[in-house]
């Protein structure tokens, strides 16, 4: 994440995203990048797999943190 600061800082990329990560590596990651947000967190998400249901998904609703479910396929 540190390397996400920096590019941010640099105006390198505008955005960051990252992929399957809990609320709580979402909390770590923010609290690296400082002031920059995290834009989008993509989660695999499956019928008989619905976990991100409970935690993931509130969190990034409660957030602003566009959450891009992917549709898993058996």
């Amino acid at each position: 994440m540190q390397a996400f600061k920096y590019l941010l800082d640099k105006g390198l990329v505008k955005f960051v995203g990252v992929s399957n990560f809990t609320p709580e590596l979402m909390n770590e990651a923010q609290n690296l990048i400082g002031e920059h947000d995290i834009m989008c967190n993509q989660v695999g998400y499956h019928l008989n797999d619905r976990r991100v249901e409970n935690d993931v998904i509130p969190y990034c609703l409660k957030n602003g943190i566009i959450d891009f479910q992917k549709v898993m396929r058996d």
